[in-house]
């Protein structure tokens, strides 16, 4: 049975915000909390400080004209676009919330930045990886 709330930790490039979020654990609170119009998120995983996270995103990211990048890898290379929320998973796979000590961890890893498509500052994660 999965937890009816999830703590997550959201980088929403629309709300220039990087914070813990709870919210219910159900597909229409992931759209709505990472603003994805078509109703077409992915999960993927994605290391941050050294530690497996899942990434909830908008699958349609790049299609958004301007897409913002939201991830950098260590190099500098973009990971991702777009808002998305970080959760932890079990060994079934099902999204997890956040402990206080991954919060902790995420939060080392973001930046503030200006870009070219996004001059108004935001954050971003640094160092993210495969």
């Amino acid at each position: 049975m999965h937890e009816q709330k999830l703590t997550l930790f959201l980088v929403s490039i629309e709300d220039k915000k990087a914070e813990k979020v709870v919210i219910d654990h159900s597909l229409q609170s992931f759209y709505d909390t990472i603003h994805c119009v078509n109703d077409t998120i992915d999960i993927v995983s994605r290391q941050i400080g050294g530690k497996y996270f899942d990434i909830i995103c908008d699958d349609d990211g790049l299609a958004k004209d301007p897409h913002h990048c939201s991830a950098l890898d260590k190099k500098g290379n973009p990971m991702l676009v777009g808002s998305f929320l970080v959760a932890n998973h079990d060994s079934a796979g099902d999204t997890r919330s956040l402990t206080d000590e991954d919060i902790a961890l995420i939060r080392k890893s973001v930046q503030i930045v200006c870009t070219r498509n996004l001059p108004i500052p935001h954050p971003i994660i640094k160092g993210m990886e495969y």
